[in-house]
């Protein structure tokens, strides 16, 4: 049973990772960040900007991916990681995965989460909520 269980939920990671690589960057790449000697781009899907630009709540189920790179002389570099956030109710759930794509096994979410317990206590306070309602299409 417990093999079942494990087989499960590993098919579902490989699911979520193949969707994850083939649908975020149909998104909307709404910020670009030069930080801690990283650069980090963000991208979410039109709908959740337009939610946001009529007044609404982001919706249930909208995520929001980062992609983590090196900073090499002021520009982009190698792919590090990349960092998902969806909504589910209330709540934001994190994923970590490698530059390739797999879910880092050794992460949970916490440390992201940890960093963004201020941030992400309320329904849509997130840190980008203002580049986002004021993305230009």
């Amino acid at each position: 049973m417990k093999k079942i269980i494990l087989l499960a939920v590993l098919s579902a990671s490989l699911a979520f990772t193949s969707e994850l690589l083939g649908a975020y960057k149909q998104g909307i790449l709404y910020q670009s960040l030069h930080i801690r000697g990283l650069v980090e781009e963000m991208y979410i899907d039109k709908e959740a900007i337009l939610a946001l630009q009529r007044g609404e709540s982001l919706p249930n189920g909208t995520r929001i991916v980062m992609e983590e790179y090196a900073q090499s002389g002021g520009a982009k570099g190698k792919l590090n990681r990349i960092i998902t956030m969806q909504k589910n109710a209330k709540e934001w759930e994190f994923k970590e995965y490698n530059a390739k794509g797999a879910l880092n096994t050794n992460e949970d979410g916490s440390r992201c989460k940890s960093c963004h317990t201020r941030s992400v206590g309320g329904e849509d306070i997130v840190f980008t909520l203002a580049q986002i309602k004021n993305y230009k299409f």
